[in-house]
């Protein structure tokens, strides 16, 4: 599907779409893509936007590529417990981080026999399903600059954390405070990207970040959610889309993550 929406955009041996009576560019013609997506969107973003910059720069070196995942980052299953979920006591696969992994991949995989990312895969050749945790994908394997925009109290990917018996390595059950806790260090970690990607010198920029404490999901597709929402950033409430263009101009804040009590959300 995605190589069929992508040839379609490309004109690919097909006439332009028609948007409101104008007929869309040819995508090889771009100067810059961003490519962007929230929940199983933004997923979508963290397997596909390398893929996506091989496939633009083959015709048209100078083109940038940009992505954008919203909604889809959770803790890192490494800083979490499964033994004591309601989960483990049915599955018992899914008692450690790793067990939980493959069997998150493979109930997936039998859905809709997702395709991985490659280099990841490359890289953990015998261990595909660890290819599945986005947020193992946001930290070591996407090298296309990327940006991430995640609420810190997400109703949606919070509920399983908070809900199904999960506890933190200290043995607390996880509540949504910390489930914010562990996603905000997690997003702290962007920063740090660089130094301990796997992907190594392959990965040459920061991501950009926006860590509202909102419970909002998927967020891209309403206004409200992104211009009425606000960070605290030295006194002058702050909007992801401000932060999004201090990222690509590589000036100003380029990752706020709120604070308690920090943000201003709809």
């Amino acid at each position: 599907i995605l190589d069929a929406a992508i040839a379609t955009l490309r004109q690919d041996g097909v006439a332009a779409i028609d948007y409101q009576g104008t007929p869309m560019p040819d995508l090889d013609q771009a100067t810059y893509v961003l490519v962007a997506g929230g929940s199983a969107g933004g997923a979508g973003v963290a397997h596909h936007v390398d893929a996506l910059t091989t496939t633009l720069r083959a015709t048209n070196a100078e083109v940038t590529v940009n992505g954008l995942a919203d909604s889809i980052l959770a803790p890192s299953l490494d800083l979490v417990d499964p033994s004591s979920s309601t989960l483990c006591a049915t599955q018992p696969t899914a008692c450690t981080a790793d067990g939980l992994r493959q069997l998150q991949h493979e109930a997936t995989n039998a859905l809709w026999a997702s395709q991985l990312e490659s280099s990841c895969v490359a890289m953990h050749p015998t261990e595909p399903w660890r290819c599945f945790e986005v947020n193992h994908l946001l930290h070591h394997h996407v090298t296309s600059p990327l940006f991430v925009r995640m609420g810190l109290t997400d109703s949606l990917i919070s509920d399983p954390f908070v809900t199904g018996g999960y506890q933190t390595l200290g043995g607390d059950p996880f509540n949504i405070l910390r489930f914010a806790v562990a996603l905000s260090a997690d997003l702290g970690e962007f920063a740090n990207l660089m130094a301990n990607s796997e992907e190594g010198p392959a990965t040459l920029t920061a991501p950009g970040v926006y860590g509202p404490t909102c419970s909002k999901h998927e967020t891209l597709g309403a206004n409200d959610a992104i211009y009425s929402t606000f960070i605290d950033d030295g006194g002058t409430p702050t909007d992801m889309f401000t932060v999004f263009e201090n990222w690509r101009a590589m000036t100003g804040t380029t990752q706020l993550v709120s604070a308690a009590g920090a943000s201003t959300c709809p």
